[in-house]
């Protein structure tokens, strides 16, 4: 807040504010919302309230994506040349009054995707009548989430041909979203209905980079096969938290029924 003192007398330029943060899944929708609130005999011209980018490494290197204009102005919303993948899938709302002197801006950006996971700015000019013109600004930052998703290709047991008390390996492969979830290993005896248990579960996690949603991990399992084995599925799941279903139902990748020969002497 900038604050003039003359004399006894202190004037405060009008005043704009946005959450810290935004968070939003990749493929829904998020709203960037700022106030702002005029000071006594402030005025914001048409035109003069926008949502930036940052699109530099300075603290002001950001550009216009829209521009607004505030109730009873004259002049309309609109996007910028530059924000043609905004224009494609946002809205914008007419600016509305919540309370006296309060005005909320807000911009609806649809099908988010993982580069949207950027720094923004809400910046507002005021003509006040006692300091003329000043631009104010306020920052948030937005972070993308993703689901975790359905396993590459059917674990298939290494080695195929099994016999009792032989050591197999199973390997299978995912995107486990963001943030990065985890690849979990089931075996079903007796058939797919059987009871499970769960014989294994990945331990790495990949580092998360930003404007990336997609993060590959490789989980393996080794086993010692009994004759109990025989007739057993492996099914390896993926798993964040972005999935809330149980389970069995989440996306994975089941092995075909394994055959588990005995020996006999």
């Amino acid at each position: 807040m900038r604050v003039l003192n003359i004399g006894m007398l202190s004037i405060i330029a009008g005043i704009v504010s946005t959450a810290g943060s935004l968070t939003a899944t990749v493929g829904g929708s998020v709203d960037f919302t700022c106030t702002y609130t005029l000071d006594t005999g402030d005025t914001v011209p048409g035109g003069s309230i926008s949502w930036q980018v940052k699109t530099g490494s300075g603290p002001e290197d950001f550009t216009n994506i829209a521009f607004f204009s505030p109730p009873g102005s004259s002049g309309s919303n609109s996007f910028t040349q530059f924000a043609t993948d905004y224009k494609n899938r946002s809205e914008l709302f007419n600016v509305t009054a919540n309370g006296a002197n309060t005005y909320v801006v807000v911009m609806r950006v649809n099908e988010v995707v993982c580069t949207d996971e950027k720094h923004y700015r809400c910046s507002v000019l005021f003509i006040s009548t006692t300091l003329g013109p000043i631009t104010k600004t306020k920052e948030t930052s937005l972070t993308a989430r993703a689901p975790a998703e359905q396993p590459y290709a059917i674990p298939v047991p290494d080695p195929d041909n099994i016999e009792e008390n032989m050591e197999v390996t199973l390997s299978c492969t995912a995107n486990v979203g963001k943030p990065p979830g985890q690849i979990r290993w089931w075996r079903y005896r007796n058939g797919i209905t059987a009871p499970q248990e769960m014989t294994g579960v990945s331990t790495s996690t990949p580092p998360v980079q930003n404007g990336v949603c997609v993060y590959n991990v490789t989980s393996t399992v080794t086993y010692r096969m009994t004759k109990d084995d025989d007739q057993s599925v492996w099914r390896c799941f993926v798993d964040n938290k972005l999935l809330t279903m149980p389970d069995r139902d989440k996306p994975n990748q089941e092995s075909k029924r394994v055959n588990v020969f005995c020996k006999y002497e």
